[in-house]
Protein backbone atom coordinates (compact mmCIF):
# COMPACT_ATOMS: atom_id res chain seq x y z
CA UNK A 1 0.00 0.00 0.00
CA UNK A 2 1.61 3.36 -0.88
CA UNK A 3 1.60 5.69 1.62
CA UNK A 4 1.56 9.41 2.25
CA UNK A 5 5.72 9.65 1.89
CA UNK A 6 5.68 8.01 -1.36
CA UNK A 7 3.38 9.95 -3.08
CA UNK A 8 5.04 13.58 -2.11
CA UNK A 9 8.17 11.96 -2.92
CA UNK A 10 7.53 9.89 -6.46
CA UNK A 11 4.78 12.82 -7.44
CA UNK A 12 5.12 16.19 -5.48
CA UNK A 13 9.02 16.56 -6.33
CA UNK A 14 8.37 16.15 -9.44
CA UNK A 15 5.35 18.30 -10.13
CA UNK A 16 7.30 20.88 -7.77
CA UNK A 17 10.60 20.64 -10.58
CA UNK A 18 7.62 21.05 -13.50
CA UNK A 19 6.45 24.50 -11.68
CA UNK A 20 9.88 25.78 -10.99
CA UNK A 21 11.03 25.44 -14.77
CA UNK A 22 9.44 28.17 -16.41
CA UNK A 23 11.17 30.49 -13.89
CA UNK A 24 14.49 28.79 -14.49
CA UNK A 25 13.62 28.96 -18.26
CA UNK A 26 12.59 32.94 -18.13
CA UNK A 27 15.47 33.58 -15.76
CA UNK A 28 18.35 32.01 -18.31
CA UNK A 29 16.65 33.60 -20.96
CA UNK A 30 16.18 36.82 -19.57
CA UNK A 31 20.11 36.67 -18.95
CA UNK A 32 20.76 35.36 -22.44
CA UNK A 33 19.04 38.35 -23.74
CA UNK A 34 20.51 41.19 -21.51
CA UNK A 35 23.79 40.19 -22.07
CA UNK A 36 23.35 40.43 -26.23
CA UNK A 37 21.45 43.22 -25.94
CA UNK A 38 24.57 44.90 -23.73
CA UNK A 39 27.04 43.18 -26.25
CA UNK A 40 25.21 45.01 -29.32
CA UNK A 41 25.26 48.25 -27.30
CA UNK A 42 29.03 48.24 -26.68
CA UNK A 43 29.82 46.98 -30.15
CA UNK A 44 28.12 49.75 -31.73
CA UNK A 45 29.42 52.14 -28.75
CA UNK A 46 26.32 53.31 -27.61
CA UNK A 47 25.45 54.98 -24.53
CA UNK A 48 22.71 52.82 -23.56
CA UNK A 49 21.22 51.46 -19.97
CA UNK A 50 19.62 48.02 -20.24
CA UNK A 51 17.73 46.47 -17.38
CA UNK A 52 15.97 42.79 -17.35
CA UNK A 53 13.02 41.11 -15.44
CA UNK A 54 13.95 37.90 -15.05
CA UNK A 55 10.46 37.00 -13.54
CA UNK A 56 8.27 38.31 -16.67
CA UNK A 57 11.24 37.87 -19.28
CA UNK A 58 10.76 41.84 -20.21
CA UNK A 59 14.16 43.87 -20.36
CA UNK A 60 14.05 47.33 -20.30
CA UNK A 61 16.69 49.63 -22.89
CA UNK A 62 17.27 53.38 -22.72
CA UNK A 63 19.05 55.10 -25.66
CA UNK A 64 19.70 58.64 -26.00
CA UNK A 65 17.85 60.51 -28.33
CA UNK A 66 19.89 63.48 -30.34
CA UNK A 67 19.77 66.31 -32.77
CA UNK A 68 21.94 66.42 -35.32
CA UNK A 69 23.76 68.80 -37.72
CA UNK A 70 26.67 68.86 -40.19
CA UNK A 71 30.07 69.45 -39.24
CA UNK A 72 31.50 72.65 -39.97
CA UNK A 73 33.26 71.86 -43.79
CA UNK A 74 36.38 73.91 -43.10
CA UNK A 75 37.14 73.45 -38.95
CA UNK A 76 36.38 69.17 -39.32
CA UNK A 77 37.71 68.81 -42.72
CA UNK A 78 38.60 65.33 -41.78
CA UNK A 79 35.81 64.23 -40.24
CA UNK A 80 33.31 66.21 -42.71
CA UNK A 81 34.97 64.10 -45.70
CA UNK A 82 35.00 60.70 -43.72
CA UNK A 83 32.40 58.17 -42.13
CA UNK A 84 32.04 56.92 -38.96
CA UNK A 85 34.35 54.14 -37.87
CA UNK A 86 31.91 52.67 -35.79
CA UNK A 87 28.52 52.43 -37.50
CA UNK A 88 25.11 51.25 -35.61
CA UNK A 89 23.94 48.25 -37.14
CA UNK A 90 20.68 48.81 -35.59
CA UNK A 91 16.99 49.47 -37.40
CA UNK A 92 16.09 53.17 -37.48
CA UNK A 93 20.43 54.06 -36.81
CA UNK A 94 20.99 54.14 -40.32
CA UNK A 95 22.34 58.53 -39.59
CA UNK A 96 25.09 56.93 -37.48
CA UNK A 97 26.95 55.82 -40.39
CA UNK A 98 28.58 59.97 -40.85
CA UNK A 99 30.27 62.35 -38.24
CA UNK A 100 27.86 64.46 -37.13
CA UNK A 101 27.99 67.48 -34.61
CA UNK A 102 25.37 65.65 -32.00
CA UNK A 103 22.91 67.03 -29.09
CA UNK A 104 21.42 64.69 -26.74
CA UNK A 105 17.33 65.64 -26.27
CA UNK A 106 16.46 63.30 -23.74
CA UNK A 107 16.08 59.29 -23.75
CA UNK A 108 13.84 56.44 -25.24
CA UNK A 109 12.47 53.50 -23.25
CA UNK A 110 11.47 50.62 -25.33
CA UNK A 111 10.71 47.30 -23.42
CA UNK A 112 11.61 44.37 -25.44
CA UNK A 113 11.55 40.41 -25.30
CA UNK A 114 14.33 39.53 -27.76
CA UNK A 115 17.39 41.37 -28.75
CA UNK A 116 16.44 41.77 -32.88
CA UNK A 117 13.57 43.95 -31.15
CA UNK A 118 15.88 46.55 -30.21
CA UNK A 119 15.48 49.67 -32.69
CA UNK A 120 17.91 52.90 -32.98
CA UNK A 121 16.30 56.06 -31.84
CA UNK A 122 15.79 58.27 -34.88
CA UNK A 123 17.66 61.15 -34.45
CA UNK A 124 16.03 64.77 -35.74
CA UNK A 125 17.54 67.17 -38.32
CA UNK A 126 16.99 70.01 -40.58
CA UNK A 127 15.66 68.43 -43.72
CA UNK A 128 17.51 71.57 -45.50
CA UNK A 129 20.94 70.56 -43.74
CA UNK A 130 20.42 67.17 -44.56
CA UNK A 131 19.71 67.55 -47.94
CA UNK A 132 22.76 70.29 -48.18
CA UNK A 133 25.20 68.06 -46.38
CA UNK A 134 24.62 65.08 -48.73
CA UNK A 135 24.59 66.89 -51.91
CA UNK A 136 28.00 68.21 -50.53
CA UNK A 137 29.73 64.83 -50.65
CA UNK A 138 28.57 63.96 -54.22
CA UNK A 139 24.65 62.45 -54.09
CA UNK A 140 22.43 63.04 -57.30
CA UNK A 141 18.80 64.20 -56.52
CA UNK A 142 15.88 62.12 -57.95
CA UNK A 143 13.45 64.37 -60.01
CA UNK A 144 10.96 61.49 -59.27
CA UNK A 145 10.74 61.54 -55.70
CA UNK A 146 10.82 64.97 -55.12
CA UNK A 147 7.82 65.48 -57.45
CA UNK A 148 5.99 62.46 -55.12
CA UNK A 149 7.34 64.26 -51.64
CA UNK A 150 5.63 67.47 -52.55
CA UNK A 151 2.59 65.83 -53.73
CA UNK A 152 2.40 63.41 -50.92
CA UNK A 153 4.17 64.89 -48.47
CA UNK A 154 4.00 62.43 -44.97
CA UNK A 155 1.98 59.92 -46.71
CA UNK A 156 5.23 59.22 -49.37
CA UNK A 157 5.70 55.75 -49.90
CA UNK A 158 8.44 54.48 -48.04
CA UNK A 159 11.29 53.34 -49.97
CA UNK A 160 10.74 56.32 -52.20
CA UNK A 161 14.18 57.89 -53.69
CA UNK A 162 15.37 61.43 -52.93
CA UNK A 163 18.93 61.04 -53.86
CA UNK A 164 20.80 58.65 -55.70
CA UNK A 165 24.22 57.85 -55.50
CA UNK A 166 27.03 59.76 -57.67
CA UNK A 167 26.53 56.60 -60.19
CA UNK A 168 22.63 57.17 -60.14
CA UNK A 169 22.10 53.01 -59.00
CA UNK A 170 22.34 53.34 -55.92
CA UNK A 171 19.26 55.15 -52.95
CA UNK A 172 20.92 57.90 -50.50
CA UNK A 173 18.32 59.10 -48.90
CA UNK A 174 14.88 57.31 -48.52
CA UNK A 175 12.11 57.71 -47.26
CA UNK A 176 11.18 55.07 -44.65
CA UNK A 177 8.53 53.78 -42.33
CA UNK A 178 6.92 55.84 -39.26
CA UNK A 179 7.71 54.18 -36.98
CA UNK A 180 8.54 56.43 -33.92
CA UNK A 181 8.80 59.48 -36.46
CA UNK A 182 6.35 61.71 -33.81
CA UNK A 183 4.89 63.55 -36.98
CA UNK A 184 7.72 64.40 -38.50
CA UNK A 185 9.54 62.79 -41.61
CA UNK A 186 11.52 59.24 -41.48
CA UNK A 187 14.38 59.27 -43.60
CA UNK A 188 17.13 56.73 -44.22
CA UNK A 189 20.49 57.50 -45.20
CA UNK A 190 22.77 55.17 -46.50
CA UNK A 191 26.56 55.70 -48.20
CA UNK A 192 29.42 53.36 -49.70
CA UNK A 193 33.19 53.92 -49.31
CA UNK A 194 33.22 52.51 -52.64
CA UNK A 195 31.33 55.35 -54.28
CA UNK A 196 33.92 57.61 -53.53
CA UNK A 197 33.24 61.57 -52.63
CA UNK A 198 33.37 65.25 -53.49
CA UNK A 199 36.84 66.79 -52.01
CA UNK A 200 37.59 70.12 -50.34
CA UNK A 201 38.04 72.24 -53.55
CA UNK A 202 34.85 71.30 -54.56
CA UNK A 203 32.18 74.33 -54.47
CA UNK A 204 29.26 73.45 -51.26
CA UNK A 205 25.63 73.19 -52.46
CA UNK A 206 23.88 76.68 -52.80
CA UNK A 207 26.96 78.28 -53.77
CA UNK A 208 28.54 80.25 -56.84
CA UNK A 209 32.04 80.90 -57.86
CA UNK A 210 32.32 84.49 -59.83
CA UNK A 211 35.51 85.07 -61.57
CA UNK A 212 36.81 88.39 -61.90
CA UNK A 213 39.37 90.13 -64.24
CA UNK A 214 43.37 90.30 -63.25
CA UNK A 215 43.76 94.54 -63.34
CA UNK A 216 45.54 96.16 -66.52
CA UNK A 217 49.24 96.68 -66.02
CA UNK A 218 49.65 100.35 -66.03
CA UNK A 219 51.17 101.89 -69.51
CA UNK A 220 53.86 103.77 -68.93
CA UNK A 221 55.96 106.25 -71.61
CA UNK A 222 58.85 103.47 -72.04
CA UNK A 223 56.27 100.57 -73.16
CA UNK A 224 55.06 103.03 -75.79
CA UNK A 225 58.21 103.87 -76.87
CA UNK A 226 59.53 99.57 -77.11
CA UNK A 227 56.24 99.48 -79.36
CA UNK A 228 56.62 102.01 -81.73
CA UNK A 229 60.57 101.02 -82.28
CA UNK A 230 59.48 97.23 -82.23
CA UNK A 231 56.90 98.23 -85.18
CA UNK A 232 59.19 100.00 -86.92
CA UNK A 233 61.36 97.22 -87.31
CA UNK A 234 58.98 94.82 -88.37
CA UNK A 235 58.11 97.68 -91.15
CA UNK A 236 61.90 98.16 -92.42
CA UNK A 237 61.95 93.71 -92.29
CA UNK A 238 58.46 93.07 -94.52
CA UNK A 239 59.86 96.18 -96.90
CA UNK A 240 63.31 94.08 -97.20
CA UNK A 241 61.79 91.03 -97.83
CA UNK A 242 59.43 92.62 -100.30
CA UNK A 243 62.58 93.92 -102.40
CA UNK A 244 64.35 90.58 -101.97
CA UNK A 245 61.34 88.80 -103.69
CA UNK A 246 61.23 91.91 -106.43
CA UNK A 247 64.79 91.31 -107.36
CA UNK A 248 65.60 89.07 -109.94
CA UNK A 249 68.05 85.96 -109.00
CA UNK A 250 71.15 86.79 -110.92
CA UNK A 251 74.35 86.86 -108.90
CA UNK A 252 74.90 84.53 -105.64
CA UNK A 253 77.36 87.24 -104.21
CA UNK A 254 74.43 90.16 -104.08
CA UNK A 255 71.91 87.21 -102.75
CA UNK A 256 74.52 86.27 -99.63
CA UNK A 257 74.89 90.18 -99.08
CA UNK A 258 70.76 90.22 -98.39
CA UNK A 259 70.98 87.23 -96.28
CA UNK A 260 74.18 88.59 -94.24
CA UNK A 261 72.21 91.92 -94.03
CA UNK A 262 69.01 90.74 -92.70
CA UNK A 263 71.16 88.22 -90.44
CA UNK A 264 72.77 91.27 -88.63
CA UNK A 265 69.15 93.15 -88.66
CA UNK A 266 67.69 89.67 -86.81
CA UNK A 267 70.94 90.12 -84.33
CA UNK A 268 70.36 93.71 -83.64
CA UNK A 269 66.73 93.24 -83.03
CA UNK A 270 66.70 90.48 -80.64
CA UNK A 271 70.06 92.10 -79.21
CA UNK A 272 68.10 95.26 -78.57
CA UNK A 273 65.04 92.97 -77.09
CA UNK A 274 67.34 91.47 -74.72
CA UNK A 275 68.56 95.01 -73.73
CA UNK A 276 65.06 96.00 -73.21
CA UNK A 277 62.85 93.60 -71.71
CA UNK A 278 60.03 95.54 -72.08
CA UNK A 279 59.67 96.00 -75.43
CA UNK A 280 56.81 93.91 -76.36
CA UNK A 281 53.17 94.81 -76.97
CA UNK A 282 51.60 92.64 -75.10
CA UNK A 283 52.39 92.56 -71.32
CA UNK A 284 53.32 88.55 -70.34
CA UNK A 285 53.80 88.53 -66.44
CA UNK A 286 56.75 87.19 -64.97
CA UNK A 287 54.88 85.10 -62.79
CA UNK A 288 51.62 83.75 -62.95
CA UNK A 289 49.17 86.01 -61.46
CA UNK A 290 45.59 84.17 -59.89
CA UNK A 291 42.01 85.49 -61.06
CA UNK A 292 40.53 86.83 -58.40
CA UNK A 293 37.34 84.93 -57.71
CA UNK A 294 34.62 84.98 -55.13
CA UNK A 295 32.33 82.37 -53.80
CA UNK A 296 28.62 83.78 -52.92
CA UNK A 297 26.43 81.51 -50.71
CA UNK A 298 22.71 81.95 -51.81
CA UNK A 299 20.24 81.57 -49.25
CA UNK A 300 16.11 81.90 -49.85
CA UNK A 301 16.01 85.13 -49.39
CA UNK A 302 18.59 85.96 -51.35
CA UNK A 303 22.71 86.35 -50.98
CA UNK A 304 23.96 85.58 -47.67
CA UNK A 305 27.74 85.86 -47.53
CA UNK A 306 30.85 86.05 -49.62
CA UNK A 307 34.11 84.75 -49.13
CA UNK A 308 37.15 85.46 -51.13
CA UNK A 309 37.90 81.71 -53.58
CA UNK A 310 41.37 81.08 -52.05
CA UNK A 311 43.03 77.73 -50.78
CA UNK A 312 44.43 78.92 -47.51
CA UNK A 313 42.20 78.44 -44.74
CA UNK A 314 43.17 81.97 -43.45
CA UNK A 315 41.85 83.58 -46.22
CA UNK A 316 38.57 82.81 -46.13
CA UNK A 317 37.39 85.95 -44.84
CA UNK A 318 34.00 87.12 -45.51
CA UNK A 319 33.44 90.68 -47.61
CA UNK A 320 31.39 93.18 -46.62
CA UNK A 321 27.91 92.73 -48.80
CA UNK A 322 25.61 94.18 -46.30
CA UNK A 323 24.18 96.09 -49.59
CA UNK A 324 23.71 93.01 -51.38
CA UNK A 325 22.44 90.75 -48.38
CA UNK A 326 18.52 89.73 -49.48
CA UNK A 327 15.53 90.22 -46.40
CA UNK A 328 12.49 88.24 -46.03
CA UNK A 329 10.15 91.91 -46.64
CA UNK A 330 12.25 92.38 -50.15
CA UNK A 331 12.45 96.29 -49.39
CA UNK A 332 16.36 95.49 -50.81
CA UNK A 333 15.64 95.58 -54.62
CA UNK A 334 19.40 95.51 -54.99
CA UNK A 335 19.78 92.23 -53.45
CA UNK A 336 16.98 90.81 -55.28
CA UNK A 337 18.10 91.90 -58.76
CA UNK A 338 21.73 90.78 -57.69
CA UNK A 339 20.38 87.10 -56.36
CA UNK A 340 18.10 86.62 -59.59
CA UNK A 341 21.01 87.47 -61.75
CA UNK A 342 23.77 85.07 -59.78
CA UNK A 343 21.00 82.50 -60.11
CA UNK A 344 20.59 82.82 -63.40
CA UNK A 345 23.96 82.82 -63.47
CA UNK A 346 25.21 79.88 -61.54
CA UNK A 347 21.89 77.62 -62.23
CA UNK A 348 20.66 75.51 -65.56
CA UNK A 349 17.83 74.10 -66.58
CA UNK A 350 18.80 70.96 -65.44
CA UNK A 351 19.45 71.99 -61.85
CA UNK A 352 16.57 70.17 -59.10
CA UNK A 353 17.53 71.98 -56.04
CA UNK A 354 17.94 75.36 -55.19
CA UNK A 355 17.13 78.28 -52.11
CA UNK A 356 16.67 81.12 -54.55
CA UNK A 357 13.60 81.75 -56.75
CA UNK A 358 13.66 84.39 -59.20
CA UNK A 359 10.68 86.75 -58.68
CA UNK A 360 7.88 86.31 -61.66
CA UNK A 361 8.37 90.06 -62.38
CA UNK A 362 11.59 89.85 -62.99
CA UNK A 363 11.40 86.50 -65.00
CA UNK A 364 8.46 88.40 -67.31
CA UNK A 365 11.23 91.42 -67.88
CA UNK A 366 13.98 88.95 -68.55
CA UNK A 367 11.68 87.11 -71.46
CA UNK A 368 10.82 90.36 -73.04
CA UNK A 369 11.72 91.38 -76.84
CA UNK A 370 13.07 94.69 -76.03
CA UNK A 371 15.13 96.09 -73.10
CA UNK A 372 15.44 99.39 -71.69
CA UNK A 373 18.54 101.23 -72.91
CA UNK A 374 19.07 102.12 -68.99
CA UNK A 375 19.78 98.67 -68.60
CA UNK A 376 21.85 98.03 -71.12
CA UNK A 377 24.09 101.49 -69.95
CA UNK A 378 23.75 99.79 -66.28
CA UNK A 379 25.29 96.29 -67.67
CA UNK A 380 28.31 98.74 -69.49
CA UNK A 381 27.43 97.58 -73.28
CA UNK A 382 26.03 101.19 -74.47
CA UNK A 383 27.12 104.55 -73.78
CA UNK A 384 25.11 106.93 -71.94
CA UNK A 385 25.92 109.51 -73.98
CA UNK A 386 24.33 107.63 -77.04
CA UNK A 387 20.77 106.94 -75.42
CA UNK A 388 18.02 109.35 -74.42
CA UNK A 389 17.02 110.63 -70.67
CA UNK A 390 16.27 107.36 -68.60
CA UNK A 391 16.68 108.59 -65.16
CA UNK A 392 16.45 111.07 -62.97
CA UNK A 393 18.94 113.15 -61.73
CA UNK A 394 19.20 114.39 -58.30
CA UNK A 395 20.82 117.18 -56.96
CA UNK A 396 22.10 115.44 -54.04
CA UNK A 397 24.50 118.41 -52.88
CA UNK A 398 21.76 120.96 -52.76
CA UNK A 399 19.94 118.45 -50.57
CA UNK A 400 22.49 118.17 -48.14
CA UNK A 401 23.16 121.67 -48.17
CA UNK A 402 19.61 122.53 -47.36
CA UNK A 403 19.26 119.75 -44.59
CA UNK A 404 22.62 121.33 -42.62
CA UNK A 405 21.09 124.81 -43.38
CA UNK A 406 17.50 123.54 -41.82
CA UNK A 407 19.24 121.81 -38.78
CA UNK A 408 21.65 125.05 -38.00
CA UNK A 409 18.79 127.25 -37.67
CA UNK A 410 16.92 124.51 -35.64
CA UNK A 411 19.63 124.70 -33.37
CA UNK A 412 20.22 128.35 -33.39
CA UNK A 413 16.46 128.57 -32.30
CA UNK A 414 17.27 126.13 -29.10
CA UNK A 415 19.81 128.33 -27.67
CA UNK A 416 17.59 131.34 -28.06
CA UNK A 417 15.00 129.53 -26.29
CA UNK A 418 17.40 128.68 -23.79
CA UNK A 419 19.13 131.41 -23.33
CA UNK A 420 15.79 133.46 -22.52
CA UNK A 421 14.62 130.72 -19.66
CA UNK A 422 14.81 131.46 -16.03
CA UNK A 423 17.70 129.73 -13.81
CA UNK A 424 15.02 127.90 -12.44
CA UNK A 425 13.46 126.51 -15.89
CA UNK A 426 17.00 125.46 -17.15
CA UNK A 427 17.77 123.09 -14.40
CA UNK A 428 14.43 121.34 -14.68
Amino acid sequence: MVSGPDVITYIGVPLAVLGVLPIIYNTVSTLATLAKVRRILRHGRLAGIARGDVINHVIEVELPRYTLAPLDREEHRRDYWSLYDYPSSLPGGSWTIFNWRSHSIGLKTQRIDYADQLRQPQAEIGFEELIGFLLDLGAVPDPTGFRLLRGSGLWAPAGTRLLVSPDGQEPVLSIAPLDDSDGHLSLAVRWSSNWGMRDPRSLPPYWVLIHGELPKKPVTSTDIVAVVEEEQEEKVEKEEVKQEEQQPKQDNNLLEDAKSESTAADTRRSSTQKLRPGSTSKYVPETEEPVPAVRCQIGVDGLVAAVPDDNEQQMFDQINVNHLIGDPNGQNTTGIWFASAITAYGTTSSTILWNYKIPTEILDFAKRNSIPCGVLVLLDLVPESTTPEWATVYDDAADEMNARMRKMREQSRAMMREQAMTPAERTK
